[in-house]
């Protein structure tokens, strides 16, 4: 059976009653509802470590320094969503079980996260520039992805081996070789994903900094079915192959404990408006770094 997943962040503004696609992207394996619920769980953990207002003007620094007038063709929304992508890959790193397994055997100057590390400090001594820290592993994690991504591995000296969204997942990882976990670079959804899991991130307008954040909502969906948050509605299984503790009553269930509504893309459309980007459409040139 497939636990493969597509994921879609959209940034909800209350007051102007609209959103907006701030993120997408693939997880290749161990993409379940019970991951995505406790995913729900991690990044709600860490918007309330953050105290609701989550620091976008730090992601807007470095695709900005990155991109030049090139980042104006993103989604206004995009730096949320990539921030939250940030602590997702952070989430997939700081808690690998097999972590310590990857470089096993490895001389300690040829292991890659050894020698990024070596790069990344040398960069901020020579810079003056050093990455937040945080009492919380996961933000600690993303503020370091967000430092490699302006000293380390800048855009302009990777736009010709790989496109932007691959670039942003680059940054997060010790070298080029992607691990199983949450991956950037695609711009539909590919066709081997069975769940698709739409998170809402629900704030009063997109700001330039400390943006605040007011809820999470998560919709659990089955690409070829119904979404598993949905009640039954004959009184037989939620899952055709008996599955039951990945299905739609664990979900409701785990919804209901985390004092969250099931939420649906379909009814958002109804009371919002979605703000449509062409960037989502295929992206930016590989020669748009326009900076300095």
């Amino acid at each position: 059976m497939s636990t493969r997943g597509w994921y879609e962040f959209y940034a909800v503004e209350n007051a102007a009653k609209r959103f907006s696609l701030a993120m997408q992207f693939y997880k290749l394996g161990d993409a379940t509802p019970h991951n995505a619920i406790c995913e729900l769980r991690s990044l709600a953990s860490a918007t309330t470590a953050l105290g609701q207002r989550i620091p976008v003007q730090l992601v807007r620094e470095l695709l900005d320094e990155n991109l030049g007038a090139a980042a104006a063709r993103l989604p206004a929304s995009f730096p949320l969503g990539c921030y939250y992508f940030l602590l997702q890959r952070a989430e997939d790193e700081v808690y690998d079980p097999f972590a310590d397994l990857r470089y096993t055997g490895m001389p300690a100057e040829e292991r890659p996260d050894v020698k990024l590390d070596k790069a990344l400090k040398e960069a901020q001594a020579k810079t003056g520039w050093n990455a937040p820290r945080h009492g919380h592993p996961v933000i600690s994690r993303a503020y370091r992805s967000i430092a490699v991504g302006r000293l380390v591995r800048p855009w302009r000296e990777c736009s010709a081996s790989m496109p932007f969204l691959k670039w942003l997942q680059y940054i997060t990882q010790d070298s080029k070789k992607t691990e199983a976990g949450s991956i950037a670079g695609d711009y539909v959804m590919r066709g081997d994903a069975r769940y698709v899991y739409r998170f809402f991130f629900r704030v009063p307008a997109i700001e330039e900094s400390d943006q605040r954040v007011e809820s999470i909502d998560l919709q659990v969906y089955e690409r070829w079915g119904r979404a598993l948050d949905d009640a039954p509605v004959d009184g037989s299984g939620d899952d055709a192959d008996g599955d039951d503790t990945s299905g739609g009553e664990m979900v409701r269930s785990e919804l209901a404990r985390l004092g969250r509504q099931p939420a649906s893309l379909e009814q958002l459309k109804r009371t919002h408006t979605f703000v449509a980007s062409p960037f989502w459409e295929g992206g930016l040139p590989r020669d748009s770094y326009l900076g300095p």
